[in-house]
């Protein structure tokens, strides 16, 4: 049910964002529009069509599926396939729309104009990260290896996370979240020293992004191990540690 209402708020607002902008640009154009005929006339307003799919593919895929999930090189690689798309569907409107031979200034407008857009994203995005809910988890007796549960300082005020109801912590950078079945916590802390504060073999380092909790492993392979219904890969310097890990008793 909350996965339906996002996913219908999300659309609904990439419809009204889509909207304004197609009225915006139809306000100022409308002398134009019934000048061109044909294809034509309705060329640039599939473009912006398009741009927006651009814009919205990175911001929920390439940003927030890769780059903030480390998959960097993907993240490079899936931007620069969407710029070039878009400055072919640019040059192509340019010279067929509105009979410009020299396109090159226009698309160096469109790149700068592009990338300052999503400058501003990658802004806001880690603006509204750093305004989330943050763990600082203590180096207190209470949350030494040995102790069963962190604490944590969550908006000035002490929490109690057990370990049991850790299902797995994501790197995100300077920051980790930490996934329980009631609540995603995010704290500014590196995986490496989330990593050295809980106890072995219960959680296992199995890549450079996760940490898992083994009660909550359903499945294992030597390439990857799935927690409820995600899979995860097994880094390939944590193949062997994993095996060992998974292998000892509890």
């Amino acid at each position: 049910m909350l996965i339906s209402s996002f996913l219908n708020r999300t659309i609904v607002r990439n419809i009204l964002g889509l909207t304004a902008l197609l009225t915006v640009h139809f306000i100022a154009d409308q002398e134009n529009l019934f000048r061109r005929e044909g294809f034509n006339q309705w060329m640039p307003y599939l473009f912006l069509v398009m741009l927006y799919g651009g814009m919205v593919l990175h911001h929920r895929i390439l940003f927030d599926r890769f780059y903030l999930k480390q998959r960097r090189k993907l993240y490079w690689i899936g931007l620069l396939l969407a710029l070039a798309v878009s400055s072919v569907n640019m040059h192509y409107i340019l010279r067929k729309g509105f009979s410009v031979e020299n396109t090159l200034p226009k698309l160096i407008s469109f790149w700068v104009y592009v990338l300052t857009g999503l400058g501003v994203y990658v802004l806001f995005r880690y603006v509204r990260l750093d305004q989330q809910p943050s763990v600082f988890i203590q180096t207190s007796d209470s949350t030494s290896k040995n102790a069963d549960s962190f604490t944590c300082t969550v908006d000035s005020e002490t929490i109690t996370i057990s370990h049991a109801s850790i299902i797995y912590m994501e790197s995100m950078e300077n920051y980790v979240k930490i996934y329980t079945p009631s609540k995603t916590y995010i704290t500014r802390l590196t995986l490496k020293q989330a990593e050295e504060r809980l106890p072995k073999p219960y959680f296992i380092r199995i890549s450079r992004s996760h940490i898992i909790h083994r009660a909550y492993l359903k499945d294992y392979t030597p390439d990857t191990i799935k927690i409820g219904s995600e899979n995860f890969s097994i880094g390939k310097v944590y193949k062997r540690h994993v095996a060992e890990l998974l292998s000892s008793k509890l």
